[in-house]
């Protein structure tokens, strides 16, 4: 019996065929492999977290007003960081400014108010929303203010389903009175059209006088003596 050797043609054929076969199936696998590594990711940072219903207006200094509920918030992007009032808690929101920029933006000339479903409010400034500029304990990195929806990766319940949030990377603490609960509204201001914002230097010098006639008071006591007039023969 004649057995056929491997040098023959047709052995050589069908070795360049299986070759040719699984290089062009490799090749293809390995330039799908990454688009699909793409397409999951993409998928996962679009994926809208589990929020509750909720609605928040925005509106912008010429009056352009936009209501967002919980499908518009959840697919905006989002940062999560540190912060509190009295203890520190993880954090998950939309930055102010981002709701800010889709009615027009804001300017050093104006304010933000956040209101919320208690009717409660609180007043920020340009420089507390872009700079981050707040009264806090120590810190040496940017603080953001946010509109927050989770809480410790968990939403928000007793304080919302929104609540104003000062975040950062080192959990800093602020003023309770700047974390307004339930926030359902979230206006841009003209500076000079705000009456607590006018007040608030006049208010600062009547404190300051006060407090130095106070201390000269008791410094020089003798200047706030009163004259003793001369007793008549």
């Amino acid at each position: 019996m004649r057995t056929r050797s491997r040098n023959h043609p047709g052995f050589l054929v069908l070795e360049l065929s299986l070759i040719v076969f699984v290089s062009v199936l490799g090749a293809s696998a390995l330039t799908r492999a990454p688009f699909l590594c793409q397409t999951a990711h993409a998928q996962l940072e679009t994926l809208p977290p589990n929020l509750p219903p909720m609605n928040l207006t925005v509106i912008g200094l010429n009056g352009t007003q936009v209501l967002l509920n919980s499908t518009d918030i959840a697919s905006l992007p989002s940062v999560t960081g540190l912060g509190g009032n009295s203890a520190v808690d993880n954090y998950t929101g939309v930055p102010v400014t981002t709701f800010c920029n889709m009615v027009g933006g804001i300017t050093n000339d104006t304010v933000v108010k956040i209101t919320g479903a208690d009717n409660y409010s609180q007043t920020f400034t340009y420089e507390q929303i872009i700079d981050g500029n707040f009264t806090t304990t120590p810190h040496s990195q940017p603080l953001t203010l946010i509109i927050a929806y989770y809480k410790d990766d968990a939403n928000l319940t007793s304080q919302g389903p929104l609540m104003s949030a000062v975040i950062g990377p080192e959990g800093v603490l602020t003023a309770g009175n700047i974390w307004v609960w339930y926030t359902v509204k979230i206006q841009i201001l003209n500076a000079s059209a705000v009456p607590e914002l006018q007040t608030l230097p006049t208010m600062l010098l009547l404190i300051m006088t006060i407090s130095t006639a106070i201390i000269l008071s008791r410094k020089y006591p003798k200047l706030h003596a009163r004259p003793r007039t001369a007793l008549k023969n």
